[in-house]
């Protein structure tokens, strides 16, 4: 039995079927990742509807769990075959008066859920090497753990010209470095910087230093809808896989709408933090989220180049 803490869940489609992907942290300090392909997305109904469910197309569980509503109903699960599939069966059902529990709740989370595991995880199963990772382990029986991680923190932040059409830099700080990587076609680097000449070779040796550093949290400020959105637009430009995390796939931005709530940054095996959200998300009222308003207000202290100018300043010392 190893303690572990669960830093991503989601899940992947092989085979058309949906397979679990805990990604993690051990309390050796080894990074793992759980794949479970037993478990099957589904929601809940009330029992007394589910004749006419079947009657709709759902699917139902011959096995009952013995769950409730609140009001002391029994629950019979509807499952479908891979989780995108469950909005459309839980619309056609509510459409003629079938109420739905839980059918909103994210397949991956769901898991955790069920096995009452909040962050910490017990892990008992065969394990072998991974690619991206220290540990892998296949189906294994996982409970709720105690073990509360200290976990490693990678911040970034780039610079590019006033359109956002040229990389300058990348500065990352945390896990023992603190370093730029700075683009420099002609000259030499000063001597805090590790100078590239082209675009193409500072985004390689950026996506080799993360992994290995290899933080669990990497973060900045805007780093979602500015660092990581440009460096994902300059990476397919110039044909380079910002594999970032802890597998083999390359990170992808959702931007999403207001409405909807903040873009998402999606790396395997790690968390993205944006420190924007961070502090909107705890509710602290600023007249500006600016990084220079609020450096002022909490540190006391601003940018080093600030003004109506900063971007052309900034463009003339790069150059």
């Amino acid at each position: 039995m190893r303690s572990g803490f669960i830093l991503q869940p989601t899940y992947r489609i092989e085979s058309d079927r949906p397979v679990v992907h805990l990604y993690g942290k051990l309390e050796t300090g080894e990074s793992f990742l759980i794949r479970d392909d037993r478990e099957r997305p589904h929601f809940w109904i009330r029992a007394a509807d589910a004749r006419q469910a079947a009657g709709l197309g759902a699917r139902l569980a011959e096995r009952r769990d013995g769950r409730r509503t609140l009001d002391g109903q029994e629950v019979v699960r509807v499952i479908v075959d891979t989780p995108p599939q469950a909005p459309a069966i839980r619309d056609r059902l509510s459409s003629w008066g079938v109420e739905c529990f839980e059918a909103d709740v994210r397949f991956a989370y769901r898991y955790l859920i069920d096995r009452g595991i909040r962050g910490a995880v017990a892990i008992d199963g065969p394990e072998h090497p991974g690619n991206g990772v220290d540990v892998v382990y296949e189906n294994p029986d996982v409970g709720p753990g105690d073990w509360v991680p200290e976990l490693s923190v990678l911040s970034l932040d780039i610079e590019t010209d006033a359109r956002g059409g040229t990389l300058y830099s990348i500065g990352l700080s945390g896990c023992g470095a603190n370093e730029v990587l700075l683009y420099r076609p002609q000259g030499n680097a000063p001597p805090n910087a590790i100078g590239f000449r082209s675009e193409r070779a500072l985004l390689n040796a950026f996506v080799r230093r993360v992994r290995e550093l290899d933080p669990d949290i990497l973060t900045g400020w805007n780093v979602i809808g500015f660092d990581l959105a440009v460096l994902s637009r300059m990476a397919g430009g110039c044909g380079v896989r910002l594999t970032l995390g802890r597998g083999s796939e390359p990170l992808r931005v959702r931007q999403t709408g207001a409405q909807r709530g903040p873009a998402q940054a999606l790396l395997p095996g790690r968390v993205v933090l944006d420190g924007i959200d961070l502090l909107r998300g705890a509710f602290v009222k600023m007249e500006s989220y600016s990084l220079n308003a609020v450096a002022h207000t909490v540190l006391g202290r601003g940018k080093t180049i600030g003004g109506s100018d900063r971007a052309e300043e900034i463009s003339r010392r790069w150059r």
